[in-house]
């Protein structure tokens, strides 16, 4: 169960960098960041 959440905080981490990369604001890596991990688990 652990290495579950862990994996889903991961993909959250991943998919704010992607944003981030792509020219995104930090404000918006950060709402990306709490949706992810709330769909996450």
């Amino acid at each position: 169960m652990h290495l579950i959440s862990k994996t889903s905080r991961t993909a959250a981490i991943g998919y704010s960098l992607i944003y981030l990369i792509a020219g995104g604001g930090v404000v918006g890596a950060i709402v990306i960041y709490i949706i992810a991990k709330l769909m996450g688990g």
